[in-house]
């Protein structure tokens, strides 16, 4: 399980949940913030989880390992 954590009033719908494997090839979207994400799907491996507002186009991204 990988946790996000956000602000408190944070709303989850003006953002989205992007993974990425470490060829950059999408493999993942949801359209909304996803604060516990399930991630028994991946492979073991490097992945970049991005997090992108709608609101003012901004970004953050992270790499993540799974073991």
């Amino acid at each position: 399980m990988l946790k996000i954590n956000t602000l408190n009033n944070t709303d989850v719908k003006d953002y989205s949940t992007i993974i990425y494997n470490n060829l950059g090839q999408e493999i993942y979207k949801n359209n909304a913030l996803t604060t516990n994400l399930n991630v028994q799907f991946l492979n073991t491996g490097l992945y970049i989880v991005k997090i992108y507002s709608k609101l003012n186009n901004a970004s953050k991204s992270f790499k993540v390992i799974k073991e």
